[in-house]
């Protein structure tokens, strides 16, 4: 019956053999730790393997907990992310609470590390999806608090790339009271988080703790991703916490002079690893957006070199802003003429142009003030290289292709992400074909998975440039440039995919909306115009 455990079975483990909650048969120890143990389990209606963990059954734990184990059990069970595994279901059985779990198969990131350092390209994406998983959770309030190598599972997919999952998301709030009136479940002035990792307000008493502690981990995760050994390190777990606390952050580039990217990520980490929460990234977002410039040689993704007239207007733009306001008031075709010539001229000539325009400013009626565009980054050319945008699902569209698009456009609550695994397999027998990347995209839209939304729109433009004339891509990015978290991001795909073309569907969004949102449409669409 619901809520009970069947008789035990004769082995070391008094749950192997026993049926949970009248719903999970327990198979196997999959894992344990200080608090819980992990089982492969059976669930019995559906017929399908999950992950089951069982808190320990402990007095001083469990006593007061089960109605807050049960408010975070649904808290947690509401996370819906490809990069964050799955809550399916939760219970409590005979004072044992419990959560289960999508079983994840694959190798913990623990298990990839002890290898040896990783390939920057792989260090990268393993980091992006896991910021992408904590941006998710972080914005639904929920935050992990242990973030580690045996946290992270990296699933290798049928197309070649690879998956990653970060479990056990907001388990650790279980063992430490949000706040003064909830039960606190580990010792008093016990901070919960694994040393090596720990962010140093997690071990400060005083402190709050939110978001960006996740984000310290993910810095020391990164560095021994790519350094093979961790920033901090110490004889003991007290050595290691002072050097959280005191040691000056380790450069990246000295730990790996080969390493092309080190100067490029040293900055990145400094504020990934600040001492302080408040000298860190603000959010897994930002973060994330600081690496998209980055890429494995060490310089910035689809660029070109600026020409020098750019990079002349651009020191135009920075000695405009600092003259003086007497030379501010200067008419605009001379002003403009001094400011060209200044990267140009020796010191004397500047001084004396500079004379000779201040004495002819006085002569002139007073000049129109001068509006100074926000410098921008220039990409790569676009437009008159891309072939012409057509329609990807005009035409035959192969199944499994077809149904899953009528219904994604019909009824796309009804499709399941575990329904596009097919498309994995279509993707590595057709790796030029940009449709199964558009189905992704069109679901996690719906799931308001948003920055995987814009990577497949990425992706099925590289897979084939024609398909920017899908009837979803560039309404659905244009309108992730007006959302906040991912504005950057959306903004930078629209500059790669579409460029002047983004144009009219950018004044059409601007019409229609206000506000900040209004202000970043606004800006990335004179930035195009202006190519």
């Amino acid at each position: 019956m619901p809520g009970a455990v069947s008789p035990p079975s004769p082995t070391a483990d008094p749950l192997i053999g026993r049926v949970l909650d009248g719903r999970y048969r327990i198979l196997s120890v999959l894992g344990s730790g200080g608090f819980s143990t992990v089982y492969r389990a059976e669930h019995l209606r559906l017929g399908r393997a999950v992950a089951v963990k069982v808190l320990q059954q402990d007095s001083e734990l469990t006593i007061g907990m089960l109605p807050r184990f049960e408010r975070e059990a649904h808290t947690l069970a509401a996370l819906s992310h490809p990069n964050i595994v799955s809550v399916v279901d939760y219970g409590i059985a005979e004072g044992l609470p419990y959560l289960a779990m999508e079983l994840v198969e694959g190798v913990s990131l623990r298990a990839i590390m002890d290898q040896g350092p990783l390939a920057p390209e792989r260090a990268l994406e393993i980091t992006r999806q896991i910021l992408r998983g904590l941006q998710y959770a972080h914005g639904h309030g929920v935050m992990h608090r242990d973030l580690k190598p045996t946290n992270i599972f990296v699933t290798p997919l049928p197309e070649g790339t690879e998956q990653v999952k970060i479990l056990d998301f907001g388990f650790a709030k279980f063992f430490a009271g949000a706040r003064a009136d909830e039960p606190q479940l580990t010792a008093v002035g016990m901070a919960f988080g694994t040393p090596a990792y720990v962010a140093p307000e997690q071990v400060t008493e005083g402190i709050s703790v939110d978001g960006r502690a996740d984000l310290y981990a993910m810095g020391v995760l990164l560095f021994e991703m790519l350094a093979g050994r961790r920033p901090f390190l110490g004889d003991n777990q007290v050595q290691v916490i002072r050097a959280h606390l005191l040691a000056p952050i380790p450069s990246l580039a000295k730990a790996r002079p080969d390493l092309a990217m080190g100067p490029a990520l040293d900055s990145i980490l400094q504020l990934a690893l600040a001492k302080s929460p408040r000298e860190r990234f603000s959010d897994a977002g930002a973060m994330l957006g600081a690496l998209d410039g980055v890429t494995a040689s060490g310089r910035a993704p689809h660029r070109t070199a600026v020409p020098t007239l750019r990079r002349a207007r651009a020191t135009m733009i920075s000695t405009a802003r600092n003259l003086p306001t007497p030379l501010r008031s200067l008419p605009t075709p001379v002003l403009v003429a001094a400011l060209v010539a200044i990267p140009l001229l020796g010191l004397v000539t500047i001084i004396a142009l500079v004379f000779a325009l201040v004495l002819r400013g006085r002569n002139t009626e007073p000049a129109r003030p001068i509006v100074v565009a926000r410098p921008y980054v220039i990409h790569a050319p676009s437009g008159p290289t891309r072939p012409p945008a057509t329609n990807p699902w005009e035409g035959d569209v192969p199944e499994p292709l077809r149904s899953l698009h009528e219904r994604l456009d019909t009824n796309p609550g009804s499709v399941q992400p575990s329904e596009l695994d097919v498309l994995h397999a279509y993707i590595r027998a057709h790796p030029r074909d940009p449709r199964p990347h558009l189905l992704f995209a069109y679901l996690y839209m719906e799931r308001v998975w948003r920055p995987d939304a814009i990577e497949r729109y990425l992706r099925a433009y590289r897979a084939q440039p024609t398909s920017r004339g899908d009837p979803h891509m560039l309404r659905d990015l244009v309108l992730l440039v007006s959302r906040r978290s991912v504005s950057a991001q959306a903004a930078s795909a629209i500059r790669e995919i579409y460029g002047r073309e983004a144009v009219t569907q950018l004044d059409r969004a601007i019409g229609e909306t206000d506000g900040d949102a209004r202000e970043r449409l606004a800006q990335l669409r004179t930035e195009l115009a202006s190519r």
